[in-house]
């Protein structure tokens, strides 16, 4: 072959030599395995639940173009159906419809004899180890496989051969708000940018995070980093509700708060705030300047001396009380 063209040429040459390959016979009574038959365009259906659902143009035209110079090179795999000479696709759909755009009538083609979920599992391996599919369509048929079987993750990931982890975080990626989804789908988002905003709770906060990372098309760390503040400030959020929210600080509980903050407030002499928790509480004091920190520090620095000091005469006192 010309040394100059060697993409899929080099692939032929390796499998048949530099001989010209043979022509596929025409279609015969369906076989199970074994060589590719020639089928008809015409006889063959594509599955309604075949994973992969977008098929950018430009990428059918330039299958097209390859295979009008080199002819469909993998066979698609079908099965066949019941009622007439038909067949239902199970691999192989870009290759069916690019076939389609190149003027071709026939196909190579393997039959097999598939129940409906080997043919659902075989469908989304070919296309997993083609890559053909985006992150959503591919989650998206690991749900449907996992519902309509009743599979688990770790049943399932042994029949695709693709790690539990994976799947569970391939899967996650569905909780994603719709513009994000979109966003997967068009490739206009990585799953690195998208992932982080599942750290994020409500729903209104998920989409402007994903509108934000789209429009400014931030980095995967620069996306982290803009959810991890949204998701810290939902969690103050929440601590603040949960606080004023204490059935602890009804009636006689709530009103010695309220005194206690006024005596903290005289005794340092600047706004001071007492927050309790179902768990935790905490003091927080308001300073303006680092000199009335140094002064606010000082008073409860004497605060403390004073009670060593009051301890040390009472210890004295005590021991004298018992002296013989």
């Amino acid at each position: 072959m010309a040394g100059k063209n060697r993409g899929l040429g080099k692939g032929l040459d390796a499998l048949f030599g530099n001989k010209k390959t043979a022509a596929l016979p025409k279609e015969e009574p369906p076989k199970t395995g074994g060589a590719p038959l020639e089928v008809e365009l015409d006889k063959i259906t594509a599955a309604g639940d075949q994973p992969r659902k977008t098929f950018e143009e430009g990428a059918m035209k330039e299958l097209a173009a390859s295979i009008m110079l080199h002819g469909v090179v993998t066979p698609v795999i079908l099965r066949k159906l019941p009622e007439g000479e038909q067949y239902e696709l199970v691999a192989g759909e870009r290759r069916c419809r690019a076939a389609k755009i190149a003027g071709l009538k026939t196909v190579p083609a393997v039959i097999r004899e598939y129940g409906d979920e080997e043919k659902s599992e075989i469908a989304l391996i070919e296309n997993i180890q083609r890559r053909d599919l985006t992150p959503i369509e591919e989650a998206k048929a690991y749900v449907t496989l996992m519902e309509a079987y009743g599979l688990t993750q770790e049943k399932l990931s042994l029949r695709v051969g693709r790690s539990r982890s994976l799947i569970a975080n391939l899967v996650r990626l569905l909780e994603l708000p719709a513009v994000a989804i979109e966003a997967l789908e068009a490739g206009t988002l990585t799953v690195g940018n998208a992932r982080p905003i599942l750290a994020i709770g409500k729903e209104e906060n998920r989409i402007s995070a994903a509108e934000e990372i789209i429009a400014k098309g931030l980095s995967a760390r620069a996306a982290e980093a803009l959810c991890n503040r949204i998701a810290a400030m939902e969690k103050k959020a929440g601590e603040e509700k949960e606080e004023k929210g204490n059935p602890s600080l009804a009636g006689a509980d709530e009103l010695f708060l309220k005194e206690s903050e006024d005596r903290l407030k005289l005794y340092l002499g600047t706004m001071a705030r007492i927050k309790l928790g179902q768990k935790k509480s905490r003091i927080e004091i308001e300073v303006s300047s680092r000199e009335e920190l140094e002064r606010v520090l000082g008073i409860l620095g004497d605060r403390r001396e004073q009670d060593v000091e009051r301890k040390k005469d009472a210890l004295r006192a005590a021991s004298r009380k018992f002296t013989v």
